[in-house]
């Protein structure tokens, strides 16, 4: 069972999402109400948070972020969120967030990652978005969907 603070976090992170699509995170049956608890534990899709500040840092990942990764929670929390991807794609990385800052919301995002093992990986139709409530004075974070290949983006889709 979620903690309190963490379903408030993933209650905020999908409130931001609806705000931005009009959708609730993708659940396993299509129309389904929100299944935090199976979004954190089982979603096929890897869901991430960063913070606002200057330099973001990870508030968030679901169970598939982090088998992605490759690393335990309690590490992967309050690490620079730069670091997850190779520094050749950084700085294409940092004005891909600044546009999302902007903009609010972006869709279609690919690139390449870095495991907790220095492997790297691809991320395949990535939506990233603006966290922050209606009254909120000041921007919360960012937070990112993505999906391992595209394979996978197909086959979920016909169950989501």
């Amino acid at each position: 069972m979620l903690g309190p603070e963490l379903e408030s976090q993933l209650r905020q992170i999908d409130d931001a999402y609806f705000r931005h699509t009009g959708r609730h995170l993708p659940m396993a049956i299509p129309g389904a109400p929100v299944d935090l608890q199976w979004v954190h534990e089982e979603a096929p899709y890897g869901l991430l948070a960063h913070d606002g500040s200057d330099t973001p840092r990870f508030v968030y990942a679901n169970e598939q972020a982090l088998r992605c990764f490759d690393y335990p929670l309690e590490q992967f929390i309050g690490m620079v969120s730069e670091l997850s991807s190779p520094p050749s794609q950084r700085t294409s990385r940092q004005h891909y967030l600044n546009r999302v800052q902007r903009a609010g919301y972006s869709f279609n995002y690919q690139g390449e990652r870095y495991s907790r093992s220095g492997q790297t990986f691809q991320i395949y139709d990535g939506e990233i978005w603006e966290i922050s409530t209606p009254q909120a004075a000041r921007r919360a974070g960012q937070a990112s969907l993505f999906w391992l290949t595209e394979v996978e983006i197909k086959a979920a889709r016909h169950r989501l």
